[in-house]
């Protein structure tokens, strides 16, 4: 296993178990059977890493999925698979690390639906980008939201709650660039 993979996987497992503050550069090496010098070898701090988790992480299956409902209930999933690694991550310094990987998954899953359901071509590539950049904060929030309250309120309802408002919302979005396009 490469060094950056077992770093980052020691660092996982023992935020599971303690915050983030908490947790040295010794601890890590330690676990990982390396010598200090290694750990700085590969990254600069412990923040250093955890950045690195989370431009290496990815929500399982979210590739294969075919809408924004089954995304996001990988999103939910992947949240509580790592609850206390996520709880320490937003309880720490690198909060916006996390948000910032919701953000580039959600923006992603949404790129990809409008790829799929924009058959027409109607929107440019920088119209699909905009669509996806203005929506995401939206569905992070939810995600986020419900992991700092304590994972409470079942992701099922929530899903349906968002799926009210945001039923058809990338088929409207083309629809209206649809619209103002033909206006011209």
């Amino acid at each position: 296993m490469k060094t950056e993979l077992k770093l980052g996987k020691a660092l996982k497992t023992l935020m599971a178990t303690q915050p983030l503050d908490t947790i040295t550069v010794k601890k890590i090496s330690e676990m990982c059977k390396v010598n200090r010098q290694t750990f700085y070898y590969h990254f600069r701090n412990i923040y250093d890493l955890l950045t690195w988790i989370y431009l290496n992480e990815t929500v399982e299956n979210i590739d294969h999925v075919t809408s924004w409902e089954e995304a996001l209930t990988f999103v939910f999933r992947y949240v509580n698979d790592n609850a206390a690694f996520i709880s320490n991550t937003l309880s720490s310094a690198g909060r916006e690390l996390f948000i910032e990987f919701l953000y580039n998954t959600t923006y992603t899953m949404q790129l990809r639906e409008l790829n799929r359901i924009d058959v027409d071509n109607v929107l440019s590539s920088t119209n699909k980008k905009f669509i996806s950049q203005f929506y995401a904060p939206s569905f992070v929030f939810v995600v986020v939201h419900w992991a700092d309250s304590g994972r409470k309120e079942d992701p099922k309802v929530l899903i349906k709650q968002v799926s009210i408002l945001a039923d058809t919302y990338l088929t409207d979005a083309i629809e209206k660039f649809r619209k103002a396009k033909a206006k011209k």
